[in-house]
């Protein structure tokens, strides 16, 4: 088993269920565009790795705790940013928790008692604030920061008293904690106009809709899977993340309920699950070129979700199998993905992520696309 000690910090929009509950698609789509275009550049500009996302939620790592706690002021500042040049129903709160400790490492995923804590200390937050435990203030550089001592708290689940911390704000350009840590990362301004106008990841929109608060909403994503079959039961399972439950499900099926193509393509979705993307990837391939049915119904919107991963080469790879498959149907994310990593920047891609450019894989996957 691989241990690792992390800062972890959880963030989540305030008011997100009903928000999403009383909005369009559209609106939803914009509103989580918007989410990531002004949070990520943050998180990446100090160090941190997003493990996933939940629904409006993220679960970050950060190598240190002093850049964890200095990432949720600059997150929260560039957040103040934003809401004063929008009006009021637009505006994007956001709590942030944050907890050290060891945690179990698995395949893309962490778990264990430091992330079960600062998932906790996150219910305890407010929209605006950065809160952390004990660990984090004691693992910190407290030279810079001025805290708010919250005493021993009660968390839900959690045997023993936790102590916490609250970054003190010290408003300063209305900014809530002055800038100086925002500033540091040398972002220009979020303006709303250019953000907007930045597509939303499939991957991000996929993970989105598959655990969307409302039932309207989340029948509106997933409108071409709402058989109730063997097969759309394990897929249930698989993109809850209950993998092993998932393959133990299609594991117990008689004999001749799947063809072989849908189980190839079961056996994608649970390695997607685990995080095994490359496994992923070679499943769905092989389920939609025996079955193209199949392909169009299901394993070719699962590439095209992959085409918004975090990690370069399995953005490539999904392109690459997208055009093997001939899903037409995947050009417009294509053009997204190719729009998102533009030529002109594909000799730094190659240096910065060892020869991969997944804008050049999209853009021969379109070109092999609108030959056929």
């Amino acid at each position: 088993m691989k241990t690792a000690s992390y800062a972890v910090m959880f963030t989540d929009i305030k008011g997100f269920t009903e928000r999403t509950s009383r909005q369009t698609r559209a609106e939803n789509e914009r509103l989580l565009r918007l989410h990531d275009a002004l949070l990520l550049p943050v998180i990446a500009g100090y160090g941190g790795r997003r493990v996933k996302t939940i629904g409006d939620a993220y679960l970050v790592v950060f190598d240190s705790a002093t850049r964890a706690v200095a990432c949720g002021a600059a997150l929260q500042d560039r957040l103040a940013l934003f809401n004063r040049r929008v009006a009021d129903a637009e505006q994007i709160e956001v709590r942030v928790a944050i907890n050290a400790g060891e945690v179990r490492v698995e395949r893309d995923d962490v778990y264990g008692e430091a992330v079960n804590i600062a998932s906790r200390v996150e219910e305890t937050a407010e929209a605006g604030e950065v809160c952390f435990t004990e660990a984090v203030y004691l693992l910190a550089d407290r030279t810079w920061m001025e805290v708010d001592d919250l005493g021993p708290h009660s968390l839900r689940g959690i045997p023993e008293p936790v102590r916490l911390y609250r970054l003190h704000r010290t408003p300063e350009g209305g900014m809530p904690y002055g800038g100086a840590a925002l500033e540091r990362l040398e972002l220009a301004d979020p303006d709303p106009a250019e953000l907007a106008r930045r597509r939303l990841s499939a991957s991000r929109l996929w993970r989105w809709f598959a655990v969307a608060a409302t039932a309207v909403i989340l029948a509106a994503a997933v409108v071409a899977l709402t058989d109730t079959g063997p097969l759309r039961r394990v897929e249930r399972l698989a993109e809850m993340g209950r993998a092993g439950e998932a393959e133990q499900s299609m594991r117990s099926l008689p004999p001749g309920t799947l063809s072989d193509p849908e189980q190839t393509y079961l056996e994608g979705l649970i390695a997607q699950a685990r995080g095994e993307s490359d496994r992923a990837i070679r499943r769905f391939t092989e389920a939609a070129q025996r079955d193209p049915k199949l392909g169009r119904a299901r394993a070719g919107d699962r590439l095209v979700a992959l085409l918004g991963h975090d990690a370069c080469e399995v953005r490539s790879a999904a392109a690459k199998s997208l055009a093997s498959i001939d899903y037409e149907a995947g050009i417009e994310a294509l053009r997204d993905l190719s729009e998102r990593e533009p030529e002109g920047e594909g000799f730094l891609a190659r240096i910065k992520l060892g020869g991969c450019n997944a804008g050049d894989a999209a853009r021969e996957a379109i070109a092999t696309l609108e030959r056929k």
